[in-house]
This record gives structure tokens, sequence and C-alpha cells, in this order.
């Protein structure tokens, strides 16, 4: 129930909550918020929608202090159907809301548009069988646990080319132990996958300070089937990365983990760092800026790509993501990104 505060700008308090005040906006013969309002709370947070008789109903627009929205129709005071929750940074989540709550299928987007997630949710948590999307349009399924979290024991990981994964057991969307499968099709949103029975045992390696990987001789089966390590065309760069096969722009060819070194430290250097034999510094630079990862994509971009069957794969920093590995005697971070191990 709502009282009259001030009846020259039509601004009300409910009796259950003082801190809240609708200005202005048509009111009933009870004095209630009836018809289009916005209600203001004392924590900044801002609804803007339609009332009838001091309820919620129609539809409705939350606008929250930290610049997140949530739009959708309420009834009876609540969400309900189809709501869109945006986030500051620009995602979005669209989801079915029941009684105001998260209940039923979702999808999420980040704030270029491209899908991240896609699944159920049930009181407000992620549950039964999701997919999470990545940038590089790899992918991970499996159901999730009690949590929410991509945890369990049969988790598939999708490489990009949407045919080549890893199946075994996860925990919170992270590789603990996998062997290698086919995905040989799909049924409605369920992968069916033929799991390779000699298979090698694949793991999440992180790299550190001082160890870059611990199973070297592990090739990873995506990369095995497009690319290829031989000396390099270009006089003087050691090895070189090559092409298996005709690509097309922005294609995902390979995958590099390292330990993320800075502008600073690389400046301040001035010896090398000892890798695979050569004297080498590994970087991971987009848009000319250090990125707080561990894991860098080499992709072919458009009229960069000299790519084709036994082509090297040379790729320029000019705002492209890219990994660089330069030699330390030279080279300028700014003008070459080089894909060689």
């Amino acid at each position: 129930q709502w009282r009259l505060l001030n009846s020259s700008v039509n601004c009300l308090v409910p009796l259950s909550n003082p801190d809240v005040c609708a200005y202005p906006g048509p009111l009933d013969e009870d004095d209630q918020p009836h018809g289009f309002c916005t209600v203001t709370f004392s924590s900044s947070d801002r609804f803007e929608g339609h009332f009838t008789h001091g309820e919620k109903n129609g539809k409705g627009k939350f606008f929250f202090f930290d610049g997140s929205t949530l739009e959708g129709f309420y009834v009876d005071d609540a969400l309900q159907g189809q709501g869109v929750y945006s986030y500051e940074d620009g995602g979005v989540l669209r989801g079915t809301y029941m009684d105001g709550d998260l209940n039923g299928p979702a999808q999420e987007f980040d704030s270029e548009g491209r899908l991240m997630f896609e699944g159920q949710y049930k009181d407000n948590s992620r549950c039964g069988e999701c997919w999470i999307y990545y940038p590089d349009r790899g992918s991970v399924f499996g159901q999730v646990n009690e949590d929410g979290e991509m945890t369990g024991k049969a988790v598939a990981y999708v490489y990009p080319d949407g045919q080549t994964a890893l199946y075994g057991s996860f925990v919170e969307g992270e590789l603990i132990e996998a062997r290698l499968a086919a995905l040989v099709s799909m049924e409605t949103t369920r992968p069916h996958l033929d799991v390779s029975s000699d298979s090698p045992v694949y793991s999440y390696d992180k790299s550190t300070s001082t160890c870059i990987a611990t199973h070297t001789l592990l090739p990873d089966p995506y990369e095995s089937k497009r690319v290829f390590v031989a000396d390099s065309l270009i006089s003087g760069a050691g090895e070189g990365l090559f092409a298996k096969m005709d690509v097309e722009a922005n294609v995902v060819m390979a995958f590099y983990n390292g330990v993320r070194i800075t502008h600073s430290e690389v400046r301040g250097r001035q010896s090398c760092v000892c890798v695979s034999n050569q004297m080498l510094l590994v970087t991971c630079f987009v848009n000319n800026r250090c990125r707080p990862t561990l894991k860098c994509l080499l992709t072919v971009p458009s009229q960069q790509c000299r790519g084709g069957k036994n082509r090297e794969i040379i790729t320029q920093g000019n705002n492209r993501p890219c990994i660089t590995w330069l030699y330390t005697w030279g080279t300028s971070t700014k003008s070459m990104c080089r894909g060689t191990r």
C-alpha cells in the first residue's frame, strides 16, 4: 500500500518502505500508482513502467545504480515470461522469468553480440545441460553441478571447427583429463560424440615462470590437422609455422600457451629467454596492448594471410589479435607479430 506524501507533485511512499518515492504519475481513487509511473529507490535504482492500483503490471524496466537494466513484462508486481538483463559492460542475458526469478531457457551475449552461454536456469542459477562459448568459437558442453558450474566427468570441449573435441573430466570449466573425440551429429542442442579408444590423455598444462609445458611432445589434435613447424622462409628467422591446408580469413589455426610478459618487463630485459632452444621472447598483444591472458590465438587475418597449403603464416600486429614470438635483437613489438616457435 502507498500513502500520498505531496499531492502537488503526486509523490507517494509505500507503507512498507518509506525510502521509495514515485515522481510523478497518475493515481487511482485510493492514491495508488495507476498508469505509467517512475519509481526511484533510496539505492538510486529506478523503475519505469505501468502500474495497476499500486502493483507493476505490463511492460516495465529497472535501471540499476551500476548501469545495468532489466526489462520485461510484469504481472501482479512480478516479472513474468521473457526478460532482458543488460550488464553495465554491454553484455546481455535473455531469459525466461517466473515470479521474478530466472526459470527456463536463457542465452547470454557479450558486448559485441557474440553468444557466450546457452542453456537453462532454475531459481536464478544455471542448471542442466548447457553450452559455454568462447570468443575463438570453441565451446564447452555438459551438465552443470548444483552450483551452476561446469564440473563433471562427462563434459566436452569442442574446438572452433565444430568437429574436433576433448571429452572427459572438467572442474569449473577447466580441463582435468580428457580423450580425443569427434562430434558426429547434433540432436537439438545435444552433441553426439565418438570418443577415440586409443586416444592419449589430455590435461590442462598451465605455464609457469619456470616451466612452459610438461607434455612438450604431446601435439594438440586441432593444430595437428592445420599446421606444422619447419624452417622459416624468412632469412634468420629460425622455425616458422606453416599451414597444411588452404585457409580462409579469421580462422583460428593454432593456440599458444605461455606466461604473460608486460611491456615494462620487455623493456627492462637485456638478455633473452630460451624457449625450445631458440632465443625468443614470448608476449601476447591485442591492439598493441599486453592483455592478461595465458592463452593466445594465432588467427589468419584478412588481406594479411599468406595462408594456403605449405605457406608460412605471418600476421601483422596492426590492431589484430595475435601472439608475438620475437627475437630480442631488433624486432619491434609494435610492428610485427610473427607466428614462429
